[in-house]
């Protein structure tokens, strides 16, 4: 019975099908009401599968907020999700 789960890169080095059941596996107990600290590289997928986010850059916070806020933020999609991302969603870049 944790009530809290300290995760450090759970994708690292994973086939992408198998990340992908690792992000949903951590959403589920965070939906059972587990705290979940989780550091995680690709930050898209990471904020994906949070409510609040912390984008650090070279050890620096840059960024702190709500996860869907930092995923619609386009600074932080331009400088830390990737270029791709933004013309996928029709951003001018």
């Amino acid at each position: 019975e944790p009530s809290l789960l300290m995760i450090d890169e759970p994708s690292l080095g994973l086939a992408p099908r198998l990340a992908a059941r690792i992000f949903e596996t951590i959403r589920q107990l965070a939906d059972l009401g587990i705290a979940v600290l989780l550091v995680e590289q690709n930050a898209r997928r990471g904020l994906e599968c949070a409510e609040w986010g912390v984008v650090l850059d070279l050890g620096v916070k840059r960024f702190e907020g709500r996860a869907e806020d930092i995923l619609s933020d386009p600074r932080i999609r331009e400088l830390y999700l990737g270029r791709q991302l933004a013309r996928r969603e029709g951003e001018a870049l």
